[in-house]
């Protein structure tokens, strides 16, 4: 990008114009900046939410693998509000890992169906006069289905982006309760779990502590 460029949309019609000459210059026939920006936004998504799916499964074999040791060879009190209640089999790894693994595939794969639908044509929100197949451009561009109404396509603007961060959310909460349970349940008042030597770390200004 240069000073003299307006903006992003200026440097990809510049490049077009100087790759592709005259054609280059139609980049902007029958859309608009706003629906172009939508495209782009919608292509970065469904890359984004594809890369995080195909990661959870291993992710959650892993917790599994964890929690089931937890469970087999665990038993401990219940602390619910911190306080001691009754013996029982400590179960919250096997709590994690099926919240992981129904909640979290189930809300990225309705999320990945609301991205995968094509705003292009849409215009700045009020469509545009040039007849042309949009169905046919969803298909080319490798879009599930078409965004018809051009108005909703505009006011989904921040909020399909919202929502997949809710789901990143709901992986990271989900992650953060189980490494919140680690560290309260390794703590010298509880002990029911130890973590082995090659995962501690001595801390020089307090040689024998083990964290």
């Amino acid at each position: 990008m240069k000073l003299e460029d307006e903006d992003s949309h200026t440097k990809i019609e510049e490049y077009l114009i100087g790759r592709f000459g005259d054609t280059g210059k139609k980049i902007h026939t029958g859309r608009s900046r706003n629906d172009q920006v939508l495209v782009m936004m919608r292509y970065f998504l469904k890359n984004k939410i594809s890369r995080i799916a195909r990661k959870n499964p291993r992710r959650r074999r892993r917790l599994y693998c964890l929690c089931q040791t937890l469970r087999n060879g665990t038993d401990a009190r219940i602390y619910p509000h911190a306080k001691s209640y009754a013996n029982d089999r400590w179960d919250v790894g096997g709590s994690v890992c099926r919240k992981f693994a129904r909640g979290c595939p189930i809300a990225h794969r309705d999320q990945g169906k609301i991205v995968d639908q094509n705003p292009l044509g849409s215009g700045a929100g009020y469509g545009s006069p040039f007849d042309f197949d949009r169905d046919w451009l969803s298909k080319e561009l490798g879009f599930a289905r078409t965004q018809n109404n051009p108005i909703y396509c505009q006011n989904s603007r921040g909020k399909i982006e919202g929502l997949v961060l809710e789901g990143c959310c709901n992986i990271m909460l989900t992650l953060n309760k189980f490494a919140s349970d680690m560290l309260f349940f390794t703590t010298q008042e509880f002990q029911f779990l130890i973590w082995m030597i090659r995962l501690r770390r001595d801390l020089r200004s307090c040689p024998k502590r083990k964290t």
